[in-house]
């Protein structure tokens, strides 16, 4: 199914991982923050070590003082 077509992709080993979710003819992208020496931001809210967010395309977060948004373009 759909639902267990799962694929990785990493932004740091020592920072964040972002587990894509393929669910029907979308996907679901949720941020882990592994560990950080910087702070990772979403929303204007720092977001843990060990703490899993769900994120929406165009959605910011900043990790140290690098922004990133994930587009489909």
């Amino acid at each position: 199914s759909a639902a267990s077509d799962v694929y990785k992709r990493q932004i740091s080993h020592r920072s964040v991982t972002i587990l894509v979710e393929a669910v029907g003819h979308s996907y679901k992208y949720l941020l882990t923050v592994n560990r950080s020496k910087n702070p990772v931001y979403l929303l204007g809210k720092m977001i843990p070590v060990g703490t899993s967010v769900y994120i929406q395309l165009d959605q910011e977060f900043i990790l140290g003082k690098t922004h990133f948004c994930l587009t489909n373009k």
